[in-house]
């Protein structure tokens, strides 16, 4: 970031822009956009093979926008396949609207916790960090949290399963390493933390499991 009295002109306009001072953070910001663009598409292309050869799909994107247009267009399709689609479209509706609620008025019942309980705290997008008094947390060495937000969970079907399945597996591979690198003296003091700070190495890299040794 640039100094703080180069901040502070934003506040008041009417000053120049120090590009030098700002050249840092635009070159980290747009580096940093750019490497999430790549990993992205290098994540499709995981799933290009079997959406465009295999399964002959025109467009993975844009596939639940258009089942609800044709759903809505009079167009004839099974009966069970509308209900089933009403259904998960109204079991969505109410999910998302708990959770809007809970977020307007303070008085409205936290049935899905997300504004917190004593052992973990859940962000506006549904990621749940452990706090390190939690039963799993305080337990298992690498355990990076998990989502409520059902968004994901909705796009893991149009996954392939041997993408799914590599998946699970490499996780469940990377927990028992670190729990056997922590029995061995590595990670002292990871217990400290929550989940969030293990991913994030906010506590040290030595620390986080995913970028300390061994």
């Amino acid at each position: 970031m640039p100094p703080i009295e180069v901040v502070r002109r934003i506040t008041v306009g009417g000053a120049t822009t120090d590009w030098g001072a700002w050249s840092g953070s635009i070159v980290f910001w747009s580096l940093y956009f750019l490497v999430f663009y790549l990993f992205g598409s290098s994540v499709m292309l995981l799933f290009r093979r079997r959406w465009l050869d295999v399964e002959k799909v025109p467009f993975p994107y844009v596939i639940a926008t258009h089942e609800i247009i044709t759903a809505f267009s009079g167009e004839s399709k099974p009966e069970r396949t509308k209900s089933l689609f009403v259904i998960g479209f109204l079991i969505a509706l109410v999910y998302e609207f708990q959770i809007m609620m809970t977020y307007l008025f303070p008085w409205w019942p936290d049935v899905l916790a997300f504004r917190g309980t004593p052992v973990e705290d859940t962000s506006p997008q549904g990621c749940v960090c452990l706090f390190s008094n939690h039963p799993i947390a305080s337990a298992i060495v690498w355990f990076p949290g998990y989502s409520k937000n059902i968004l994901p969970f909705f796009i893991y079907y149009l996954a392939p399963l041997e993408v799914l399945f590599t998946v699970w597996v490499f996780q469940i591979i990377i927990m028992v390493l670190a729990q056997i690198a922590y029995t061995m003296g590595y990670y002292t003091g990871v217990f400290n933390m929550g989940s969030a700070c293990r991913v994030r190495a906010w506590g040290g890299f030595e620390i986080s499991p995913l970028y300390g040794p061994p």
